[in-house]
């Protein structure tokens, strides 16, 4: 009995250590093949960081190595935390999911197309608003139109925006930034904080290290099929700072999704699991912040991609099966988004769904 208890375990041992040597070369085929420095990754439940591995260096000349407290640019994932904030002032009693924007901004409704007078909170966070397509892309606003601060620069932004003509009606789902940055701007004048404050104030109770995404202090960039000016980037994702403009560190999002999947579980903390739920799936395809579709085992699945120019960010939720994974790279080329999806259905495969 001892020696088989002994061969089981060898045979586990041995299992587990290729595995991780098998990963280990994906994540150095990736680097090189997409050209990037730095990759990382992690997959957790709610009690357990079963894997977390960084590879790499913060740029393509750097020394050093990158860690868990390297931090990377998270783009439109960016939008899951905004909609947590819009979450955590409708449990003050700041702001209700129902609000209309032209409650909160009176003064814009005049200068307004009409087909946009009853957007809420809750259709700006859902992409149910029929806003113009917009992203750091689009050559329309100019960055010269704008003056001021980033704060200035963004309302002047939805006042723009609100002048445009809305996208036609081709299903329930509106894709654009623009309903971040009129989001952000109701969050911001309800709570009287801007909206650095208020991703602190996020960051107490999910554990995590969010912060409005700074060249200096995370990983180098990396993108040829990025056209744009590095100064031009930096202002339109000022912007649309609430849509797609946050950075965290490796260790800061595992934490937080791990809070998520506690969320769900329990109130641990003020949001619920039905508050967790509805952010989650409460609405058809994209709820408040994420894409959501249900799995061949039958368990709802959050995803959502971040490309904020130059990063890549891939994140995977299944609170059903109690896990949650996430990819960061530092390269936004169509090599390296293929890289990191082949790299997810690799994790996915080894720790289930």
């Amino acid at each position: 009995m001892k020696r088989l208890i002994t061969l089981a375990l060898f045979f586990f041992l041995f299992k587990v250590t290729t595995s991780a040597q098998q990963f280990n070369k994906r994540a150095f085929d990736i680097l090189h093949a997409a050209g990037a420095s730095a990759l990382a990754y992690a997959v957790v439940s709610a009690d357990s960081v079963l894997e977390c591995k960084t590879y790499g260096s913060p740029s393509y000349l750097a020394s050093s190595i990158i860690d868990e407290q390297s931090r990377f640019k998270i783009g439109s994932n960016t939008k899951a935390i905004t909609s947590q904030i819009a979450a955590m002032l409708v449990q003050q009693q700041k702001i209700q999911w129902s609000t209309n924007f032209f409650t909160i901004f009176p003064g814009l409704k005049a200068g307004s197309r009409k087909a946009y007078s009853t957007l809420t909170l809750e259709d700006l966070l859902s992409f149910r608003a029929p806003l113009p397509p917009f992203t750091y892309s689009n050559t329309e606003p100019a960055t010269s139109q704008f003056q001021g601060d980033a704060a200035t620069q963004r309302l002047q932004f939805a006042q723009w925006i609100l002048l445009q003509p809305p996208q036609p009606t081709t299903g329930a789902l509106y894709l654009t930034n623009a309903g971040y940055v009129l989001a952000g701007l109701m969050l911001e004048k309800v709570a009287q904080k801007p909206y650095a404050q208020l991703v602190k104030e996020l960051n107490t109770i999910m554990q995590a290290d969010f912060e409005i995404a700074n060249d200096t202090r995370t990983v180098n960039g990396y993108g040829d099929e990025v056209n744009i000016d590095t100064a031009t980037l930096r202002v339109k994702l000022n912007w649309l700072e609430a849509a797609g403009n946050l950075d965290v560190s490796v260790a800061g999002y595992t934490h937080f999704l791990q809070n998520q999947l506690k969320s769900f579980r329990s109130n641990n903390t003020i949001f619920t699991p039905s508050m967790m739920e509805y952010l989650y799936f409460g609405k058809g395809e994209f709820s408040l912040g994420w894409f959501w579709k249900v799995n061949n085992k039958g368990h709802k699945v959050a995803y959502n991609t971040g490309n904020p120019g130059k990063f890549l960010s891939q994140v995977y939720v299944v609170p059903g099966a109690n896990r949650a994974y996430f990819i960061f790279i530092n390269k936004q080329s169509n090599v390296a988004l293929n890289s990191i999806n082949n790299l997810l259905l690799q994790l996915i495969d080894q720790y289930g769904e």
